[in-house]
Formats: C-alpha cells, sequence, structure tokens
C-alpha cells in the first residue's frame, strides 16, 4: 500500500519550468572546461579515465527548462551522449507552490 502512495505523491510532483533551478548533467566523454560558458555558465568536472571511460558532469544554476534545453541542445549538437539529468528545485520556490496549493513535491534534494 506505502508504495501506491509514493506512486500518487510522484504524479502530484510539479516541476517549475519557467524558475531558475540547479541542474547536473552528466554526459559521456571529456568536455573542454573552457566551454563552460557556451554550457550557461555550468562547471564541468572531469571522472574517469584510464581504464574507465571518462564522466563530465555539468552543475550550475539554470534561469528555466528552456536554458537547460539550450545546454542540451548544445552538448548534441557537440555528440555528448547524455547519461544523467537531475533537477534541483529553488527550495523558496518550493516552499510557495506547497503553501499556495497544498501539494506535496517530492524531488531530489540538494544536501
Amino acid at each position: 500500500m506505502e508504495s501506491n502512495n509514493q506512486d500518487k505523491k510522484q504524479h502530484k510532483q510539479q516541476v517549475e519550468i519557467l524558475y531558475p533551478a540547479d541542474y547536473q548533467i552528466v554526459v559521456q566523454g571529456k568536455l573542454d572546461i573552457s566551454w563552460s560558458e557556451r554550457l550557461s555558465d555550468m562547471s564541468i568536472t572531469i571522472t574517469g579515465g584510464g581504464e574507465r571511460r571518462p564522466l563530465s558532469t555539468l552543475r550550475g544554476k539554470l534561469i528555466d527548462q528552456s536554458a537547460l534545453l539550450g545546454v542540451l541542445n548544445t552538448l548534441h549538437d557537440l555528440q555528448y551522449g547524455v547519461l544523467k539529468v537531475e533537477y534541483f528545485p529553488n527550495e523558496k520556490r518550493i516552499r510557495e507552490v506547497e503553501h499556495n496549493s497544498a501539494i506535496h513535491i517530492h524531488t531530489t534534494r540538494q544536501q
């Protein structure tokens, strides 16, 4: 029964597409750190290498999901495979939405 409740909570999740949020994007390959400006000033960290394929992790605040699509399109144009995108909403905005609509939002929270 608890699993059913979790499913209902996830269906009520509201992603704010018009407001700033923090994102983490993991791509396969080694991005040049100098491309940070081209990628909405997201920070770039490289892991792996040697026997493991390198991974690049981009982290940063994007003004809305249109900006996210711009970053993803740029990565696609550069032929980097996107492995993961994580959304970390603005905590203040979550409280406003929860207060105004009484909707419980279940998202990945930054620690």
